[in-house]
């Protein structure tokens, strides 16, 4: 199994409007496609090294899992900058995402 970690950043002041996009329209437009399944929020608390982190703004994890990398990536290409583009509409031009695709290992 394959997760798609999607991390965006804000301005601190935009995290409820973020959260309530996401709720209203960004899950439903991201969930499904190529697969994508189980979608998870996380909202990233500190950052080591970085005592002032929470002053500089927010930053949220989703993610989503896939059954394989080609699934993954084919989200991530076809799916994620659409959905991306209306949060930007919302937002601002000023918010960042950062993707990584984690493979699960079992212990």
């Amino acid at each position: 199994m394959m997760i798609v970690n999607t991390t965006f950043m804000f301005s601190r002041g935009k995290a409820a409007a973020f959260v309530g996009w996401l709720r209203r329209e960004g899950i439903s437009a991201l969930e499904g496609r190529h697969g994508a399944s189980e979608p998870s929020l996380t909202r990233v608390a500190a950052v080591p090294g970085m005592p002032d982190f929470e002053s500089q703004g927010a930053s949220y994890a989703l993610q989503f899992k896939f059954r394989d990398m080609e699934s993954a990536l084919a989200w991530i290409d076809d799916t994620l900058p659409e959905a991306v583009a209306s949060l930007k509409t919302r937002l601002g031009e000023e918010v960042m995402t950062l993707s990584t695709v984690l493979e699960s290992v079992q212990l």
